[in-house]
């Protein structure tokens, strides 16, 4: 086991002892950790001592916050290593003789228990860094906030995750973190049901068009009216995240985009003018939508709408191609 592995294992063990030392996350040459097939945990190689600096340096150095960020970003990565050691158990676990499967699920809660306390001392220690002084003069605390925050969603701390978040937006309206922020607590109204306060939220995010998570909160806008009962609304909502995640980054989000709209067409579209509709929209994948959309007819009883698009398949003739497949 590496030192710093060691070091950031007792780190997670004695997270209830409090925070150690901390300064805020520049960029150092840290590689990413790897997970071995069948080791017990996460194996870490090549890492700058980060948690052994740490743990030398008093709170009240400069250079705390500093320290302390590098080795949340750390305890981060091991948490999801071991989210992801116990998915793999878990996966074993269907396949293996039955005299296995105690074994094997043993390692797994292990591997989860493990990884909590790592994602704990992380929100310890980011918690403790964003306060203290040299932290407070850092530009990167807007960074910091958002980090700590989504930690706090991680750990199952919403309430702390909002406090959090609003701390950033209204001490960095400037960060680029900003629209992350507003999407989280439109993510959390929309989860608690509140569709007018979810809507707020994302229409605060749709501000900034430029930003990674624009696309997405169109698409929840989208859910949003469509729960609130305007249908109309949500295609629109629908044909604008179709056309705002075309890049092939956002593949999933694009493809489920154009899926839901399907969904909603059939709501309040006209069967007679969906080949035109979805050749607009997706001309490459308007074949496989219409099909899609003919069966949800069908399913719904509609026999004559489905008759008129499938119709309108047949006039296709050879355009069109698949859809990607759903996710």
């Amino acid at each position: 086991m590496s030192r710093t592995l060691a070091i950031l294992l007792v780190l997670g063990a004695s997270a209830a002892a409090g925070p150690a030392k901390v300064a805020k996350k520049p960029a150092p040459a840290v590689t990413t950790p790897w997970l071995a097939p069948d080791s017990p945990g996460p194996v870490i190689s090549d890492l700058p001592d980060n948690a052994e600096v740490l743990a030398n340096l008093a709170q009240s150095d400069p250079d705390w916050p500093k320290y302390a960020f590098l080795v949340a970003a750390d305890l981060e990565t091991g948490w999801h290593l071991q989210q992801a050691r116990a998915s793999q158990l878990a996966d074993k676990m269907t396949s293996a003789p039955p005299d296995r499967r105690a074994a094997l699920d043993k390692q797994r809660l292990a591997a989860l228990a493990q990884g909590k306390r790592m994602l704990a001392r992380a929100v310890s220690l980011l918690a403790t860094a964003v306060t203290l002084p040299a932290a407070l003069r850092s530009p990167k605390l807007d960074e910091a906030l958002f980090r700590l925050g989504t930690l706090y969603q991680q750990s199952g701390q919403p309430v702390e995750a909002r406090r959090t978040f609003q701390h950033l937006i209204k001490d960095f309206p400037l960060s680029r973190f900003v629209p992350d922020a507003f999407l989280a607590f439109g993510d959390y109204f929309f989860e608690q049901n509140d569709m007018a306060s979810a809507r707020a939220f994302y229409e605060k995010v749709a501000q900034f068009p430029k930003a990674r998570v624009y696309a997405y909160a169109l698409y929840k806008t989208g859910w949003v009216d469509f729960n609130l009962g305007d249908a109309t609304k949500a295609l629109q909502d629908f044909v604008a995240t179709v056309a705002a995640s075309t890049d092939k980054t956002q593949a999933t989000l694009h493809n489920a985009a154009l899926k839901d709209l399907v969904l909603v067409y059939a709501k309040v579209g006209a069967p007679d003018k969906a080949s035109a509709f979805f050749q607009r929209i997706a001309a490459g994948q308007a074949r496989a939508l219409l099909e899609r959309l003919a069966e949800g007819y069908a399913d719904d009883g509609n026999s004559k709408a489905a008759a008129i698009v499938r119709q309108a398949i047949l006039d296709l003739g050879g355009q069109g191609k698949p859809a990607a497949p759903t996710p």
